[in-house]
């Protein structure tokens, strides 16, 4: 009986748990890595799977998209939010799982960027977070992973210290040539 009070995406662990870390973070990011996932999967399971035609997910799925449209979940409000979740809704449990792990690889992606932002007291920046969810998308997680070390390493550089980059590099290779 407990399972029937279940949400339908804490059936799937690896669903639940994607959903409930995209829920935690900031709006504007949560946004870009939705439209990350929907890009994923408008372009990787729009042929496997028919996300328009309601007549293949049975009535029981129909229903609860169709109570979705009153957007009474705090992620209805934002229709980005909506629509991924709606999709994700729509996929077999198969490709709902493939594309958790898209969604936690994400996550774990801008949540590492959050983490050294804080680390180095740098403010997030959304343009941040869109170039490495794009570069996920449009590329590999390769390509992303090292676009995140790229930035990363940018937030590590002095910040208005009224040093130029060539004078920073000087310190460093004088720093270098004095361990050796």
């Amino acid at each position: 009986m407990a399972d029937s009070f279940k949400r339908w995406y804490d059936k799937n662990p690896a669903t639940s748990k994607a959903l409930s870390f995209m829920f935690e973070l900031p709006d504007g990011m949560m946004v870009i890595v939705c439209d990350g996932i929907i890009h994923l999967v408008e372009r990787d399971l729009k042929e496997k799977e028919d996300l328009r035609s309601y007549r293949s997910l049975g009535s029981e799925k129909v229903l609860a998209l169709y109570k979705s449209k009153q957007r009474n979940r705090n992620y209805d409000k934002n229709p980005t939010v909506h629509k991924m979740v709606n999709y994700l809704y729509q996929l077999t449990d198969e490709n709902r799982q493939f594309m958790a792990h898209h969604l936690l690889t994400l996550i774990r992606l801008v949540q590492t960027y959050l983490e050294a932002c804080q680390k180095n007291d740098y403010p997030s920046q959304l343009d941040d977070v869109r170039e490495v969810v794009s570069t996920y998308v449009f590329k590999n997680s390769t390509e992303a992973e090292s676009m995140l070390e790229s930035i990363i390493a940018r937030l590590t550089l002095p910040q208005n210290s009224g040093e130029s980059l060539e004078e920073v590099a000087k310190d460093l290779r004088l720093t270098d040539t004095n361990n050796h």
